[in-house]
């Protein structure tokens, strides 16, 4: 008893295994790390900052740890880049896809396509701008010019790249991305009006309702195409299910036809024969066997006689010989009997 306990206990052990790598390695490691990636940046930067301050005292472990953990932040967007390279022939694999798809999903992979090699560098470079992002106010937080400078030149270098290959399979996704560069560009002009570059202290605040105006317009519009998405597929969901009925009931007329159809073969529509209902009940029943046979011969029927007595089970494997035998038995039982007003 033990064993088996323990063997049943390893299959399902197994199988939890092989269910917990199929969905998170590698593909949802990589989905959580793009999703906190930037706020690790930003949150080893702080103590690295910190630690370059003077005055301000960080405990040896807290700064080599976030020196590493940074470290391996930069490290990682190349390590993405040779894996989406090593694998560029067999991008439109499963096996591939199940391992390491949210590498390059929604991009365009076509062998054919001019820009193939800039479109599988997308998540890279995007990694690598968000580094940029985080570490130019770090690294430069004693030269405010240089890290206006850096953060527009960046922004630029980006808008052309992404821009001039269009990486993604989606025009709706292309124009949302670069309308929010655009908006990000704006907003790095609006750094400068803030900086010691505009000497006037009342311009420099009332910079800050445009500077506010700017991202709100951002939150709006990437809401709005959030709502327009969701909406559009409840409609796109409503929509099939509509089709789906209808087809339904295409199907449902149809089988109906033909059972009307192979009821007039047998010619039931005179019962002055038939002794009493429930003979005329079951030779129906027969008949409605017969149709269903006709239309979906892979199934077994299974029909219960009106009066209850037995069940005539009949499948698919007997040929129609063996059921017309059995319409040839009712039609003999019904001969001779005293003529009854005819069922309808």
């Amino acid at each position: 008893m033990p064993l088996k306990y323990s063997n049943k206990f390893k299959a399902k052990a197994k199988a939890f295994y092989e269910k917990f790598k199929k969905n998170f390695f590698w593909n949802g490691f990589i989905r959580a790390l793009t999703i906190m990636y930037i706020q690790s940046c930003i949150s080893f930067c702080k103590v690295i900052k910190k630690s370059m301050t003077e005055g301000e005292e960080v405990h040896i472990f807290d700064s080599v740890t976030s020196k590493v953990a940074f470290a391996a932040l930069i490290l990682y967007p190349f390590i993405c880049w040779k894996a989406i390279y090593n694998n560029s022939e067999k991008l439109e694999e499963k096996s591939v896809q199940d391992r390491i798809g949210n590498l390059y999903s929604d991009l365009i992979t076509r062998p054919d396509h001019q820009n193939k090699n800039w479109n599988l560098s997308y998540y890279p470079i995007f990694l690598l701008r968000r580094v940029l992002f985080v570490g130019i106010p770090t690294f430069f937080f004693a030269w405010p010019w240089h890290q206006i400078q850096a953060l527009i030149w960046s922004t630029s270098i980006y808008i052309i790249f992404y821009a001039g290959i269009k990486p993604h399979n989606s025009r709706g996704r292309s124009r949302i991305e670069i309308f929010n560069e655009c908006m990000i560009m704006i907003g790095c002009y609006h750094l400068i009006c803030f900086s010691e570059f505009n000497l006037s202290s009342l311009t420099q605040y009332q910079t800050g309702y445009s500077y506010v105006a700017v991202f709100a317009i951002v939150l709006l519009v990437n809401l709005g195409v959030m709502v327009f998405k969701q909406l559009s597929g409840l409609s796109h969901k409503k929509k099939l299910k509509a089709i789906r009925k209808a087809k339904l009931d295409v199907f449902v007329a149809q089988r109906k036809l033909n059972f009307n159809n192979y009821v007039k073969q047998f010619n039931i529509d005179d019962v002055k024969h038939f002794q009493d209902e429930s003979q005329y009940v079951e030779m129906m029943a027969v008949v409605r066997d017969q149709t269903s046979f006709v239309n979906n011969p892979q199934r077994s029927v299974n029909v219960k006689e009106a009066h209850g007595q037995r069940d005539l089970r009949i499948h698919s494997s007997v040929g129609m010989k063996q059921k017309a035998s059995n319409m040839k038995k009712l039609r003999k039982r019904s001969l001779g009997a005293p003529s009854l007003t005819p069922i309808t």
